[in-house]
């Protein structure tokens, strides 16, 4: 079977797969920075007392007028 199904004779396989392989890298990346930011935010919300950081982390929104 050759890799990848998706052929196309253009750019070749080896060049598809590492495009694909970058991307998938860069969207994961966000991913887990993104969780991990948030855990964080929220612990220095709880540790500060900081009603807007806490606000920001649980996405409520701002209640100011």
């Amino acid at each position: 079977m050759n890799y990848p199904v998706w052929y196309l004779p253009e750019i070749g396989g080896g060049l598809l797969i590492a495009i694909i392989a970058v991307l998938h890298v860069f969207v994961s990346h966000f991913a887990v920075g993104g969780g991990l930011y948030l855990i964080y935010a929220e612990k220095k919300g709880l540790g500060e007392g900081s009603e807007a950081i806490l606000d920001f982390t649980y996405g409520t929104p701002d209640r100011s007028p």
